[in-house]
């Protein structure tokens, strides 16, 4: 076990200390406040508001700890008032300084530890605002933040007594509850619509006097684009591009007062009533998504705190942002053809069951067309390898512009290809097949400096519910047709009988 050092000012700060006259005086609420306040905000089973005196430390006011000082050599303080930083022991078990202390291997078993010193004159680290936790755990940046605000309260009670500023305090454990429901929200979302709600009904209580919004930056980059907004007057237009904001252009917030108008972003607003704004980038995993966007008639509203509140909540938004974009993405790639960007098999099958059963209950009809592109293999044996992709890519982007609404075009396999046509005739399926055809036949992909053309394709029509009730016979009997049109000289549509 380590014994705290002594500090090279310790007769100075123990004479700080004793002008307090606050040792072994009663416990009192305004120091009680702020121990309950942090023991629920943080979840710890003790708080404490330590003074370390000369042999010993005393506890000005201690929750869930019977003790009202402890032995200074033992002291997890002792060691924390050597500097202006925390001292934060995740595991007490797993730090040589306290491994050992009897506070450690015996009542209260110590293993979390996070103390915040208290400072007095400006110079005179004089104890500390702790948490203690019989189990480990992590202590995470915006914790600290409310833990160094805490003890900051905790200082000026020690220095002149004031009450008043634990109204600053409730509001700040409130904020981290709002933070917290704002986490659990959008960590919930599915969508970004849902997200958007979220931001919409909770900025509100977080940022009272604010109006605001979330810009996203859409897939082109060239723009930034409203997602959701709150408050009576967002005071910024709903798009612009995004050299336009100082925020996005230096990586950083920008914050704008009276006295630094001249300095307001392209998309704020001419606004006389405007007073104060703040735009900072939201930034994940390297990539910036987007905007956070403050805004308020009174000069005073973004305080210090509202800027770091502010960060945290953008913080939140571009992680939720990344991980639906992440999910978009995969999802994306589970049901897509990769090569042609078409929907993949297992798609078309789920998708053509899916409308069957809907066709079913509605009595309408479905038009299935099976598409397979002529001597495919002839392309890499007549201009090069790689000849035969270009042409997929090409085909399959002329098919994603070809349908259009319900309609569903999908990669079977190799150079085959399908489309389903929900609530479409016979008829009208025949007629789109003609034109996918005739499109197909104008196709020229350019390829190492040469022009690859006379692309065709044979084409199978079936319907429901005339070709069959089920996938299985619908599809069969559109690969039949196919086959008869491939049979009868390529380049053809066959509808079945």
């Amino acid at each position: 076990m380590n014994v705290p050092p002594i500090p090279t000012n310790e007769a100075d700060r123990l004479a700080a200390l004793r002008s307090l006259q606050i040792l072994d005086t009663e416990p009192e609420e305004r120091f009680d406040c702020i121990t309950r306040i942090a023991q629920r905000a943080f979840h710890v089973p003790m708080a404490l508001v330590s003074l370390v005196d000369a042999e010993r430390q005393w506890f000005k006011s201690h929750q869930g700890l019977c003790a009202c000082e402890t032995s200074r050599d033992i002291s997890f303080c002792g060691h924390a008032i050597l500097n202006d930083i925390p001292l934060i022991v995740p595991n007490a078990l797993n730090d040589p300084r306290f491994a050992d202390n009897p506070l450690v291997l015996g009542d209260p078993n110590i293993r979390f530890y996070a103390g915040m010193p208290l400072k007095v004159l400006s110079t005179y680290r004089v104890g500390t605002l702790c948490l203690i936790d019989r189990n480990p755990r992590s202590f995470s940046r915006n914790e600290t933040l409310l833990l160094h605000d805490l003890a900051q309260l905790a200082e000026q009670e020690l220095a002149a007594g004031k009450t008043s500023l634990l109204v600053e305090l409730q509001q700040r454990n409130q904020e981290m509850q709002l933070l917290s429901d704002l986490s659990d929200f959008l960590q919930a979302s599915l969508t970004l619509t849902e997200s958007f709600e979220v931001i919409s009904q909770l900025m509100g209580s977080l940022f009272p006097s604010c109006s605001g919004g979330v810009f996203i930056i859409c897939a082109s980059r060239n723009r930034v684009e409203q997602g959701t907004v709150w408050g009576p007057h967002l005071h910024s237009v709903s798009e612009f591009a995004p050299h336009a904001c100082w925020s996005l252009r230096r990586g950083s917030f920008h914050v704008i007062r009276p006295e630094r108008m001249a300095l307001k972003c392209g998309h704020v607003l001419d606004d006389p009533s405007v007073a104060a704004t703040l735009c900072i980038p939201m930034i994940a995993q390297g990539e910036t998504l987007g905007l956070f966007f403050l805004s308020s008639p009174n000069p005073d509203a973004l305080t210090s705190a509202k800027q770091q509140l502010a960060h945290t909540v953008a913080e939140q938004i571009a992680l939720t942002l990344a991980n639906l974009n992440l999910r978009a993405t995969l999802q994306n790639q589970s049901i897509r053809d990769p090569l042609t960007g078409l929907y993949n098999r297992h798609y078309f099958e789920e998708t053509l069951q899916r409308e069957i059963a809907r066709a079913q209950a509605k009595q309408t009809e479905i038009g299935v067309i099976m598409v397979d592109i002529d001597h495919f293999k002839q392309f890499n044996d007549t201009y090069g390898q790689g000849t035969g992709d270009l042409v997929m890519q090409a085909i399959g982007k002329l098919l994603r512009e070809q349908v259009w609404g319900v309609d569903i075009a999908c990669r079977y396999g190799g150079e085959e290809l399908t489309v389903i046509l929900p609530d479409t005739t016979l008829e009208k399926a025949q007629a789109k097949a003609n034109e996918i055809r005739e499109a197909i036949s104008l196709l020229k992909v350019p390829f190492h400096g040469k022009m690859v053309q006379q692309i065709h394709a044979s084409l199978g029509v079936a319907g429901f519910p005339k070709h069959g009730n089920n996938r299985i016979t619908l599809l069969q009997t559109a690969i039949a047709a196919l086959h008869r049109a491939k049979g009868n000289g390529r380049n053809q549509v066959i509808l079945a009988p």
